[in-house]
């Protein structure tokens, strides 16, 4: 799969009323000369792309409770992982809460300006710096966590609406100003600050 065919795919999930209503996620699949596997899983409050092939399902405390390989047979709340590239081989991590801020609570699509912006400032400026990769490493490892914490909230709208403003917004100002060390630093600490309140 690709980054934000995953992306798409584990949203879609959490879209389904199993998840939203339930915190939980069916999953099925039958891979070729291999048993049919079915599985229900319960009080799962994220579901992010873990690596360019997997999909990790995690509760309200951010633990996992489940790694899956999709194939083309794979079904999670009835969505068909073939409708999203799941033989392609050129992803990367996700599960972020930047875009469940953009796309989940604001209607954003994928590829919205915001995220796109985002995106090419990890991918660009913050290649420049060893500090600066490990940092965008460390992301995909503590976001999805950070996530299913948050989801638990019963606020969790309110928290997504000042990460928006906070951060999104704030990051987005700055690198168009051509400020991207400040973008840096705002990001960072604003992340610190989540990993030190949610895990």
């Amino acid at each position: 799969m690709s980054y934000s065919d995953l992306e798409k795919f584990a949203r879609e999930v959490m879209s389904r009323p199993e998840f939203l209503t339930d915190h939980e996620v069916y999953m099925y699949m039958k891979p070729q000369n291999g048993n049919q596997r079915t599985q229900k899983y319960i009080n799962v409050y994220n579901v992010s792309a873990q690596s360019y092939d997997s999909i990790a399902l995690y509760d309200k405390n951010g633990a996992k409770i489940d790694e899956i390989y999709p194939d083309e047979t794979t079904t999670m709340n009835g969505v068909p992982a073939i409708n999203y590239g799941v033989d392609e081989k050129n992803g990367r991590t996700g599960g972020c809460y930047l875009t469940t801020a953009c796309v989940d609570y604001f209607g954003k699509p994928d590829d919205c300006y915001e995220l796109e912006t985002l995106r090419s400032f990890r991918d660009g400026f913050m290649q420049t710096s060893t500090e600066m990769k490990e940092a965008a490493k460390k992301y995909y490892v503590i976001a999805p966590k950070i996530v299913a914490k948050i989801n638990s909230l019963p606020n969790k709208a309110s928290v997504y609406q000042k990460m928006y403003t906070d951060l999104v917004q704030k990051c987005i100002n700055l690198i168009n100003k051509g400020k991207n060390k400040e973008a840096y630093e705002t990001y960072k600490d604003y992340s610190e600050a989540l990993e030190e309140k949610y895990l």
